[in-house]
């Protein structure tokens, strides 16, 4: 090789990336994205749409307990005694102001009791200032009394009157509840409960942090679940292209071992038969004094014994037949044998137990004469350097010449398009093809195939 080669000099030229026609990182990458995004998207629609259901839920769950909690109370507290609470007699009053006082109010979220007659009269209040007065009872209050049983709950109208002393005590919404309770004399009463808000923004938070655990562990189960889906079927896919450009390949060497055999057995025989009737009619031409004549049909024996040597070159090209019968160390070692003669140095490295489908080694071998012939006949090499390397899934060939060089980025010339064929043929079975020169300084053509 020259040793003064200026590889800054050198510019590379990608002329095939099949790659991306199977399916590279780049499409997995992107597929990846789309799922992140996609997940990301679910997972806010998800966490929204369990606030709302939590804070629905929550309240649903908290007015139940707080209703289920005031008809417990009025039942066990007030109705028993609810004649005497209602005729105000001293024991009972006392008796439900400790039950209020010791249990009801300490170990439980009310902040404040009312016990309230037809006419809006209240007969007893943990709060004592209340005690004996008389508010307006709303329109739904009174159809709860009018029932006589049931009970009604709601968020506290803290701007109402009787509520001016839930409004000193700091908190700007209370959650009440209404039950009916009728005495043995056959009155009824209302028995209300004040309980701290908190308690429901508590429940939902508690309700929406096990929602969003739960739906977080469920989103990403079906995240895991969606990216192995995406993942099988890219390599699916790309098995699937990989096998498609596989038999495109194999029906492709099928079609010119078809045409060289034809050609071979048709044409290439026609004109051998030719020349030799060609052949057999000089002598006599010749004996007879027609020598004019029998020059005539030597030059078109000679013809056709040109055209026939360029069709034997041609099957070849198409289908060499020593590469399926010998394989392809065989076949490039008859491919640098002639060029050997010409005195140029020709180095051959492969492995000596390389085993490729035919598909590959019909295509690495067309590459290699595609590039020697280059170095040789146009690039004018001395040397040449004949690599080809398996590693991994892929198979490497690698030819570097000491020849004239050229631009590489260069438009290819009129009827020079042997590498365009080899850039087609790679991006057909999904590999690379690129080539490496610069005018003077010597090319290196390298092509990698999946095997």
């Amino acid at each position: 090789m020259s040793a003064h080669l200026d590889v800054s000099e050198l510019r590379t030229v990608v002329l095939a990336d099949g790659r991306r026609t199977l399916g590279d990182t780049n499409v997995a990458r992107r597929v990846l994205v789309r799922m992140t995004v996609g997940t990301l998207v679910i997972l806010a629609v998800v966490v929204a749409g369990g606030y709302f259901a939590s804070a629905r839920l929550a309240r649903h769950e908290v007015l139940i307990d707080i209703r289920t909690l005031n008809e417990s109370v009025a039942r066990t507290l007030v109705e028993p005694t609810g004649d005497r609470l209602l005729a105000g007699d001293p024991e009972a009053l006392a008796a439900l102001d400790d039950a209020v006082r010791g249990h009801l109010l300490p170990q439980t979220a009310v902040e404040r009791v009312k016990l309230w007659t037809g006419d809006g009269r209240i007969v007893y209040s943990d709060e004592a200032e209340l005690i004996g007065q008389t508010f307006p009872l709303a329109e739904a209050l009174l159809d709860v009394l009018r029932a006589a049983e049931g009970s009604r709950t709601g968020v506290s109208d803290l701007s109402a009157e009787e509520n001016r002393l839930e409004r000193s005590g700091g908190d700007t919404r209370l959650l009440e509840v209404y039950t009916a309770v009728s005495t043995d004399g056959g009155e009824s009463m209302l028995f209300e409960a004040y309980v701290r808000y908190d308690i429901l923004e508590q429940r939902q938070r508690d309700i929406l942090l096990s929602f969003t655990a739960v739906g977080l562990v469920a989103l990403g189960l079906l995240a895991v679940l969606q990216f192995w889906l995406a993942s099988a079927n890219l390599h699916w896919l790309q098995r699937e292209r990989a096998r498609m450009s596989r038999r495109s390949a194999e029906a492709v060497e099928d079609q010119r071992r078809h045409m060289a055999r034809d050609l071979h057995d048709g044409v290439v025989q026609d004109l051998v038969g030719a020349s030799y009737l060609i052949n057999a009619g000089t002598g006599p031409l010749r004996a007879a004094g027609h020598h004019d004549a029998a020059e005539d049909l030597h030059g078109a024996e000679a013809s056709i014994r040109t055209s026939v040597r360029s069709l034997r070159s041609l099957l070849i090209d198409l289908y060499p037949a020593n590469l399926r019968s010998s394989g392809l160390r065989a076949a490039l070692l008859d491919l640098v044998d002639p060029v050997r003669a010409r005195g140029v140095q020709v180095h051959l490295d492969l492995p000596d137990d390389l085993e490729l489908p035919d598909h590959l080694e019909v295509a690495l071998y067309r590459a290699a004469r595609e590039a020697v012939r280059n170095a040789v006949h146009d690039g004018r090499a001395t040397e040449i350097r004949l690599t080809v390397r398996p590693a991994g899934g892929r198979v490497t060939l690698t030819v570097r010449d000491d020849g004239d060089g050229f631009d590489p980025a260069a438009p290819v010339a009129a009827g020079h398009l042997g590498l365009r064929g080899l850039a087609d043929e790679a991006e057909v079975l999904g590999g690379t093809l690129a080539v490496t020169s610069a005018p003077g300084q010597g090319t290196e053509l390298r092509l990698v195939l999946p095997r």
